[in-house]
């Protein structure tokens, strides 16, 4: 009698060695992972979790466990529960503190609790690693907002963006009516 194949036309035995080789093949990538830079890993990471693979991934699991904490957050504002989410957000930015996401989102919701030092640590955090025009004009608007009239000229005219002409001229204009 010849061997049983199963529809992928591996025997019940050659099925293992496929199963190891699989294995090892994400070990290596998640250890190549970890080796790249932040914004590299950021990426490749982003790529594996397509596949669903990043939480298995020795260096994309804190970029999984991340992403899951955005997404409780983001339902948590949905919710009107700030608390809840900023707590969820602080969690995300523990798991993979080279999240500009996570650092953004965490800025954005202390702005709203009024956790002005926080949101200012958080804003510069996501700006310092992806120079996003959100976060510049997140700590811009913030620092106009607390007083800060030097550094939020300086961040809104270095914002770039279809909107950044409403922006400056909302914070100008606010200014002048004071």
């Amino acid at each position: 009698m010849g061997q049983a194949v199963s529809i992928y036309g591996l025997s019940r035995r050659g099925r293992a060695p496929l199963f190891i080789g699989i294995a090892i093949l994400i070990v290596g990538v998640g250890l190549f992972t970890a080796s790249l830079a932040p914004t590299l890993r950021g990426a490749a990471c982003g790529v594996l979790g397509r596949v669903g693979i990043d939480r298995v991934t020795p260096g994309c699991a804190a970029a999984a466990r991340a992403r899951l904490a955005i997404a409780a957050g983001q339902a948590a504002v949905v919710r009107n529960s700030h608390r809840a989410a900023l707590a969820h957000f602080r969690a995300a930015v523990a798991a993979a503190p080279d999240s500009a996401d996570a650092q953004l989102a965490r800025g954005e919701t202390a702005e709203i609790l009024g956790e002005y030092g926080e949101a200012r640590a958080a804003y510069g955090q996501a700006r310092a690693l992806s120079g996003s025009f959100e976060a510049t004009l997140g700590e811009g608007e913030l620092a106009a907002r607390i007083g800060d009239v030097e550094t939020a000229v300086r961040l809104l005219a270095t914002a770039t963006s279809p909107r950044r002409r409403s922006a400056t001229f909302a914070f100008f204009g606010g200014a002048a009516t004071r």
